[in-house]
């Protein structure tokens, strides 16, 4: 059986080695238009280790964070943070029961590329064949923008949106 799944991240670079403050991943079957939400994976990897191991901040990133909305910052830095061997673990972990799943991310060279270069291309649990991108496929069928995750810019409400978009355009089976 495949599997989906949506990542989102949210990070202080917009660069493959950026700090990754965030990780929302959440399991959904775009074809029955189901997103499993009771399931849904949030992590915070630990900022300083991240930085010791040499990720990127940007100052633009950073202003932008500065604009986002006081819950969103609160839900995003005044978090308890986990060792990136622990939070690397802990997406194995999600990822290990299923059968060649695939691993959608808001865009082609975001989500994805930035948390396979976060977990050093090790161990990850999909094949490079099995990666889906959410503006190709909006492109191709448009949705509507206006809805967002309840706190918008929080990875795994944002996961969650995204995998709801996907299912809301997806060709259903009769």
């Amino acid at each position: 059986m495949n599997t989906d799944v949506m990542i989102d991240l949210e990070t202080l670079d917009t660069l493959p080695t950026t700090v990754v403050l965030s990780i929302g991943i959440v399991e959904f079957n775009p074809q029955k238009g189901i997103v499993d939400t009771e399931r849904g994976l949030c992590l915070y990897p630990d900022i300083q280790e991240q930085l010791d191991a040499g990720r990127t901040i940007s100052a633009s990133t950073l202003e932008w964070w500065m604009k986002q909305s006081d819950e969103a910052r609160k839900n995003t830095f005044n978090v308890r943070r986990k060792s990136i061997n622990e939070t690397c673990e802990n997406i194995r972990n999600f990822f290990s029961f299923m059968d060649r799943p695939k691993a959608w991310g808001n865009g082609s060279v975001f989500d994805i590329t930035i948390i396979e270069n976060f977990m050093e291309h090790t161990k990850i649990p999909w094949k490079f064949w099995d990666i889906m991108d959410t503006r190709t496929l909006h492109r191709l069928h448009p949705f509507d923008k206006t809805k967002q995750g309840e706190v918008a810019h929080t990875a795994l409400e944002d996961a969650i949106a995204q995998a709801e978009r996907v299912c809301e355009v997806w060709p259903k089976k009769k």
